[in-house]
């Protein structure tokens, strides 16, 4: 008969083996705890189906070093009885019940739950979770094996759930910290000044041993600006760079609010140490600086007009992996704004290092250059590298486009990693300028690859053509990835972008074909207060799909293509990808005659729904033989009317009146009504007619059957038909078209000619023509179907 109790012996002996027994910190309780806040965490944590009255694991485990944490361990005799597949059967399950334990006192703490089932050491069976605090469910982490408390802390330290969790606390500090000195006056252009001139002042020991016990808030302030100086002084940055610096800080001397207010200051230092020094300290190579930066000016106008947005971490990390940077590596950021790219490719090379003291000093020394135009920017790169150990930072300040020879010729960098400041005049130098001048600097075989607007990679015209025409005559253009549109929001600013990858000083060759990438979704999602946040903690596995994808550049169906290009064609995975039409499903064709219906009956052209099909045997899709055809030789296209040229009404004034309609992403397009008398005829267009919006990131792409006589306006295009359609055909074209949503987006609209060089696929007779005849008696054997006939 199995025992338990022989479980729980196993597990306290092995306990002991790992040294939970001998280390002095190390409480290990059975089944109660002394802690108040434990007991009361647990109160009501029983396992029984009633869920009422406390409840205790077999183990409670905590370590006085690392308050923070708990481990709660629950032990079954069989094997058996290790986890259900719900995890929901709390007193049956050695899983399920840690994970209910778990779950209460993650209120308070962050939490390790274990689940042991066995007898033997042979058979015993360990599954580990980590439940972090104030979060809704835990994660499978540290493997099937027992380890001792200081490896449990080190793997939960270092995991990407908690980091996710820090990173999430430090974006909330960056607000209230925001809040605090708006409140206090201090201006948004020398916030982060102040907070990254504290951060230098911390890593001087005798600083940190004494700035409590100053009088006053002008000896604080000195004493700050007293051990940047130190700081600086003991690192092999060049004087006149020091002065620069120094000057840059010179504010925090003479600002009323920090030399007055000792308790504010002080009280500003401390938390600065506890909040963001301790980010660093734990997670390291962070770009912490950049990120209060972007905060403090997400409301100020100055940095925004200079087209400086910040990287996200991520991101960098992601550009550092596409690189594949390595210990050799020489790694350039030719417009480096607060580091973070620099600081994330000096955490591989460490990494890769492998503890050579000799070789993380030359990667320090001489492998990681910057250049940075703006004073106050470059103040914070060079203190962010600092900050990460690199006192002999080789971040210059200039134009890059004006010391490329000096860096080329003294560094031969071979990656570079850049995201230039977005274009907002007319005299600011073309992004495409900073690929082509990074280029340049690169040695032969080396690897660019750059964040830009997506609007570089489709450029027709002009300047910006002439650039891409330079650029694949001198480099080769790997691959493009397409990137979430949202990528930017915690800065503020909404663009589409798209990254390029190169390899230097290799002409493009007309054989070469380019790897596309359809790179939106990172997983991260827009949470309140904290921005577009890793929620889910999806990141770590899409990027791994993404990386595997593009070293080995393959075609997945709706993420990735191969295709050759010339400077003149559209450099992204938009233009090229095959759209996926398995996923289409008959609900989708429902849903969409459904809204057309409940429109018509909305606005009482029709009297009643019928939603009866037409057609009572079922047709299949499946199977069914698709072609691609030119979007162009399906229908003939028309632009509406601008809304400046008319004069609109919001009523039906005269029975004459026609309705005007706008784009939208459902059936609420009604813009008012025009007089007839004061449109011309070809610009008014008959019922049972397809709109697409053309224009609008929530609107492009949307397309409607209008069932009566119209007027569009200029952000909708008319789609007619080339061959004489019915109503049923053309609610089939609407999914066909919609399914095509994701090549468009604000950045690339469907234009007419885009639209009409688009392909759309359909089902198609022997002849390999669009089989008409099935696409109507598929729709007409839909459910609501019947409604339709109703409408002419």
């Amino acid at each position: 008969m199995a025992n338990e109790a022989k479980t729980e012996e196993v597990f306290r002996g092995i306990l002991d083996s790992l040294g939970y027994y001998s280390t002095n910190s190390i409480i290990v309780e059975r089944q109660q705890s002394d802690a108040p806040k434990i007991q009361k965490l647990l109160r009501s944590a029983s396992k029984s189906a009633k869920g009422s009255g406390a409840g205790y694991p077999d183990f409670i485990i905590r370590d006085s070093s690392y308050p923070q944490l708990l481990i709660v361990v629950e032990c079954k005799a069989s094997a058996t009885e290790h986890e259900s597949q719900s995890r929901k059967e709390y007193s049956k399950y050695a899983v399920d019940g840690a994970l209910l334990y778990a779950s209460f006192l993650s209120k308070e703490y962050d939490v390790i739950a274990i689940g042991v089932s066995g007898e033997s050491v042979q058979e015993l069976r360990v599954s580990n979770y980590l439940h972090l605090q104030h979060k809704d469910i835990a994660h499978s982490i540290f493997g099937n094996d027992l380890l001792s408390f200081e490896d449990y802390y080190k793997g939960y330290i270092k995991s990407d759930l908690k980091y996710n969790q820090d990173y999430e606390s430090l974006l909330s500090y960056s607000k209230e910290l925001n809040d605090l000195l708006h409140g206090k006056k201090i201006p948004e252009s020398i916030r982060s000044l102040l907070i990254s001139a504290v951060l230098i002042a911390l890593e001087n020991e005798a600083f940190t041993a004494s700035y409590k016990l100053q009088k006053t808030a002008k000896q604080v302030t000195k004493q700050i600006v007293g051990s940047v100086r130190e700081v600086l002084d003991s690192s092999d940055i060049p004087e006149t760079k020091i002065k620069n610096i120094l000057h840059a800080y010179s504010f925090i001397e003479i600002n009323s609010t920090l030399t007055s207010d000792k308790e504010f200051i002080l009280n500003l230092i401390s938390e600065i140490d506890e909040n963001i020094n301790s980010f660093i300290r734990t997670h390291g190579y962070f770009d912490a600086i950049g990120q209060f930066y972007v905060e403090f000016l997400r409301y100020a106008n100055s940095d925004k007009g200079l087209g400086i947005v910040l990287t996200p971490p991520h991101i960098t990390q992601l550009f550092v992996e596409l690189a594949e940077v390595d210990k050799d590596s020489v790694v350039l950021d030719s417009c480096c704004g607060t580091s973070g790219f620099l600081i994330s490719a000096m955490r591989r090379m460490i990494e890769d290092a492998k503890s050579d003291s000799n070789k993380i000093d030359d990667i320090k020394s001489n492998q990681l250059i910057g250049i940075e135009f703006q004073d106050h920017i470059y103040a914070l790169a060079t203190s962010n590298m600092i900050l990460h150990g690199d006192g002999k930072s080789n971040i210059i300040q200039g134009d890059c486009f004006k010391v490329n020879n000096e860096i080329k010729d003294k560094f031969n960098p071979d990656v570079a990693l850049l995201n230039p400041p977005y274009r907002n005049n007319t005299n600011d130098p073309y992004e495409l300028n900073f690929a082509l001048n990074a280029l340049d600097m690169l040695d032969k075989g080396g690897k660019c690859i750059i964040i830009l607007p997506m609007s570089c990679s489709l450029a027709q015209k002009g300047d910006e053509l002439e650039l891409k025409r330079k650029l694949l005559e001198r480099h080769t253009l790997d691959a493009v990835l397409s990137m979430p549109d949202d990528l930017f929001h915690n800065s503020k600013v909404n663009v589409s972008t798209c990254v390029m990858v190169f390899t230097a000083q290799k002409p493009h060759s007309n054989h070469k074909k380019t790897w596309f990438g359809y790179w939106k979704d990172d997983g991260f999602i827009k949470v309140k207060n904290k921005g577009r946040i890793d929620l889910k903690n999806n990141w770590k596995d899409i990027k791994s799909q993404w990386l595997s994808a593009f070293y080995n550049k393959d075609d997945v169906p709706s993420s990735s293509v191969k295709h050759k290009i010339t400077y003149k064609d559209e450099w992204c995975s938009e233009a090229y990808m095959q759209t996926n039409y398995s996923t289409l499903s008959k609900l989708d064709w429902i849903k969409t005659i459904r809204k057309f219906i409940a429109y018509q009956f909305t606005n009482n052209i029709i009297n009643e729904v019928d939603k009866s099909p037409v057609i009572q045997s079922p047709l299949e899709i499946k199977g069914i033989n698709w072609k691609e055809f030119n979007a162009g030789s399906l229908f003939k296209l028309y632009r509406g009317v601008s809304s400046g040229s008319v004069t609109t009404t919001e009523n039906k004034e005269d029975s004459g009146d026609i309705i005007y309609l706008r784009p939208s992403n459902n059936y609420s397009i009604k813009n008012g009504y025009i007089s007839r008398v004061e449109i011309k005829d070809d610009s008014i267009f008959p019922s049972s007619t397809l709109v697409m919006g053309n224009t609008g990131a929530g609107s492009h792409t949307w397309t409607y059957l209008i069932a009566e006589e119209f007027i569009p306006n200029n952000n909708l295009t008319v789609l007619i038909p080339k061959q004489n359609l019915n109503i049923y055909q053309k609610i089939f074209l609407i999914n066909i078209i919609e399914h095509n949503r994701y090549r468009y987006a604000y950045g690339r609209i469907p234009s007419n000619k885009r639209f009409m060089d688009s392909k759309l696929s359909l089902p198609v007779d022997a002849d390999g023509e669009p089989d008409w005849g099935f696409i109507e008696n598929y729709i007409k054997t839909l459910p609501y179907s019947s409604s339709l006939s109703k409408i002419t």
